[in-house]
């Protein structure tokens, strides 16, 4: 991240699930950069092999989400139960 760039932590909980977020204002990714950090990862630490622990701790109440555009930045969030 460049020198003034902004990385906000954000975490939520309600009666059910915790809630978190990390999103910044960097250079974001293009669709296919997303794609390929979520396929690419040769089971290495990364997006995907976050999105495959998620679910195989949590199953489907765990999710891991992201938004991100070119020019405008990235917002991961993850969901996941408060008690397992």
């Amino acid at each position: 991240m460049e020198s003034g760039g902004l990385l906000e932590l954000i975490g939520k909980m309600d009666g059910e699930n915790i809630y978190l977020e990390i999103r910044d204002n960097g250079r974001g990714m293009s669709p296919e950069e997303l794609q390929k950090a979520v396929e690419e990862d040769n089971n290495r630490i990364g997006l995907g092999n976050a999105m495959r622990r998620v679910q195989l701790i949590y199953g489907e109440r765990g999710r891991l989400e992201v938004d991100t555009m070119e020019g405008k930045g990235t917002s991961i969030r993850v969901t996941f139960p408060a008690q397992s």
